[in-house]
């Protein structure tokens, strides 16, 4: 009886035909859904970020629990199994855990990459609109086939990315100028407003609620600027922190000055308590033979996360970059209209006609381009954040990006008068 029934065959056919079905499914999955909205696609991108994250820590939480028996049985001595002989590592643990983290984020950044350059070849539309579903099993396809790629050559990415990252800070910087600005306009617009209801309680609470905010993060600037004195105790490290402190504190002072006009105490506080955060970013990288302090008496890298993913949840909701209007036609004047007659609606018609690129009128494709890019940014930082790689060269990126960071917001005090027939 046995001999009639091809057991084997069976098995065989039956794994063959989950196997098509599983395909396909995957592939009617990946093409499913689309997003008509600018606030959708940045969601999308933000939700690719997040998983990417969730993926790399829960693959370097334990990761010789899942990976002993592959590493064992399966594929010895290849790709991320290769710890174990791999010479930049003592520690195998810690080896996987760095790996792992670099290989989630090594993929978030070609899925970012592709879609950034979808974006400036033409295909922005297809890039914001189509397949959200198709970008996460992407996402995840990239990192199983990278854990097959030699460690190597991630290392090689981690040492880039921690470079790169700051990158990042900068792009941060720019950020949380753009929520500083935005938290005083609204205060100083709800005190104005109680001004002229008459109501001078209101507008009084308004004005102290400014005032103490800005006390605030100038305590919270004063108190990070002790510890990071403190804690490094180099000659270089203190020198960046007092040059740090000391031009914010210039620029704060310019900032509430008549002359400057756009300028704001709160604002500046705000950028005060954050440049510090930047020192301390620039010296966390500082190998300890120069003068760094151990990664174990460093912050909890958590905190730099949280501050990262408070800053593109805000990118997210904030206003497009582009301002594109709907391509929707303004009516002519009634009289004007009668002049130009059918001539002139017939002349009309190619117009809407090209406009009609069958993108949705919420979709803004032209910021999707920016929100790639930083979200691009963002993945190496959280890779460099996450698996740091310390080094001379990292800890130089980084000062570089406090200068500049620096730099940007003198240059938002001072442009208005350099740049007099420009609005901002």
């Amino acid at each position: 009886m046995g001999a009639l029934l091809p057991v084997g065959g069976l098995g065989s056919c039956a794994a063959s035909m989950c196997g098509g079905c599983l395909a396909a499914g995957c592939c009617r999955l990946a093409t499913v859904g689309t997003t008509d909205t600018t606030k959708g696609a940045r969601c999308v991108l933000l939700w690719l970020q997040v998983v990417a994250v969730l993926l790399g820590a829960l693959m370097s939480w334990s990761p010789t629990s899942w990976l002993g028996w592959p590493c064992d049985n399966l594929i010895p001595d290849w790709g991320v199994c290769d710890c174990a002989n791999y010479a930049n590592y003592t520690d195998e643990h810690n080896c996987y855990v760095d790996q792992l983290i670099w290989r989630a984020e090594a993929s978030a950044v070609l899925v970012f990459a592709f879609l950034g350059i979808m974006c400036v070849s033409g295909c922005a539309k297809q890039a914001a609109k189509d397949f959200p579903i198709g970008k996460f099993l992407i996402l995840m396809v990239l990192i199983v086939i990278l854990l097959f790629v030699p460690n190597s050559w991630l290392s090689v990415f981690g040492s880039v990315a921690g470079v790169a990252s700051a990158a990042y800070l900068v792009a941060q910087t720019v950020l949380l100028m753009d929520f500083a600005y935005t938290w005083n306009e609204s205060w100083f617009t709800n005190a104005q407003n109680s001004q002229r209801e008459m109501n001078q309680g209101g507008y009084k609470k308004w004005m102290v609620a400014i005032v103490v905010a800005a006390a605030g993060l100038s305590i919270l600037s004063v108190v990070e600027g002790i510890l990071l004195f403190a804690k490094f105790t180099t000659g270089g490290a203190r020198i960046l922190v007092c040059v740090t402190f000391v031009v914010g504190i210039v620029l704060l002072v310019i900032s509430i000055t008549e002359w400057c006009e756009h300028g704001a105490l709160l604002t500046s506080t705000v950028v005060l308590a954050y440049m510090m955060w930047l020192d301390y970013e620039a010296l966390s990288m500082l190998p300890v033979d120069n003068g760094g302090i151990a990664t174990g008496s460093l912050l909890p890298r958590w905190i730099g996360l949280v501050i990262c993913a408070l800053s593109l949840a805000a990118f997210a909701q904030s206003v497009s970059f582009s301002g594109k209007k709907a391509s929707v036609p303004l009516p002519s004047p009634p009289g004007e209209q009668a002049e130009q007659g059918q001539a002139g609606a017939a002349a009309a018609q190619p117009m809407v006609e090209d406009e009609d690129d069958d993108t949705p009128e919420g979709l803004d494709v032209s910021d999707f381009s920016v929100q790639c890019a930083v979200h691009c940014c963002a993945a190496v930082y959280i890779a460099s954040s996450l698996a740091p790689s310390r080094g001379d060269w990292t800890f130089g990126a980084r000062v570089i990006a406090v200068a500049l960071s620096l730099a940007l917001y003198g240059w938002t005090l001072v442009a208005p008068k350099v740049l007099k027939n420009r609005q901002f």
